[in-house]
């Protein structure tokens, strides 16, 4: 069921049900039409505050399911408010197959072994945890990271359970901080130049920097104001 309200007298989608795609929680007091009571908050889910959507307008946001990647990180096995999903694998002559999600074993490396025997290879895999939203629960702003897999929800209810999350972005901009300056080394002139060429690796720099460190900092921000439980 789609959620509307009125936004500059535009009437836009918000989101659907219980999740609000395209709206921030901070972008509340900005619509009409949509009431955010104690008890509707108490089962919303904003958009997390991207911060290279910054400036976009309730309505207006693209890829309603957005997440980014926890760099280094892998959910508990339990999950907070939620649970692993299954997952489901097809075959070109026509089977389906459903299987618990395999993120819930913990197991890092390219291949997870099931308690059942069952052998999954990661191959392409793009199903790591994400910063996916944001939601009043508990007297703060908590973060909710989804299962790249299954799409699972994990709850992060207090700051000391945000902290791993924070520090992993944090520990990631300092890496792209190394990369960078190892890759500024001019080995002909024998000092430092300014190429930031990684090789291989995607020239992010300075921006791709100051977007982790920007992350760790908003989810950070949720924990340190009071908000409607």
């Amino acid at each position: 069921m789609g959620e509307y309200a009125t936004h500059k007298g535009e009437h836009v989608k918000i989101g659907t049900c219980e999740n609000m795609y395209y709206l921030r929680a901070e972008q509340c007091a900005e619509i009409d039409g949509y009431e955010f009571d104690a008890e509707t908050l108490g089962v919303l889910r904003f958009r997390f505050p991207f911060p290279d959507e910054d400036g976009t307008e309730p309505g207006h946001f693209d890829d309603y399911g957005r997440g980014v990647r926890v760099p280094g990180y892998s959910l508990p096995e339990t999950l907070s408010g939620d649970e692993h999903h299954s997952v489901q694998f097809t075959s070109s002559a026509g089977y389906v197959l459903s299987i618990p999600c395999p993120e819930q074993y913990g197991q890092a490396g390219l291949s997870v072994e099931t308690p059942d025997g069952l052998r999954i290879g990661r191959n392409g895999f793009n199903g790591y945890p994400v910063v996916s939203q944001q939601a009043h629960r508990g007297g703060v702003l908590v973060t909710l990271l989804r299962c790249g897999a299954c799409g699972g929800i994990h709850r992060l209810d207090t700051s000391e359970d945000a902290e791993p999350v924070i520090e992993a972005f944090r520990a990631e901009a300092e890496r792209e901080e190394w990369r960078r300056l190892s890759s500024d080394w001019d080995e002909e002139a024998g000092g430092w130049g300014g190429s930031c060429n990684y090789g291989n690796e995607p020239a992010h720099g300075e921006q791709y920097r100051a977007f982790l460190h920007a992350m760790a900092d908003r989810i950070a921000a949720g924990y340190a104001v009071a908000v409607t439980a």
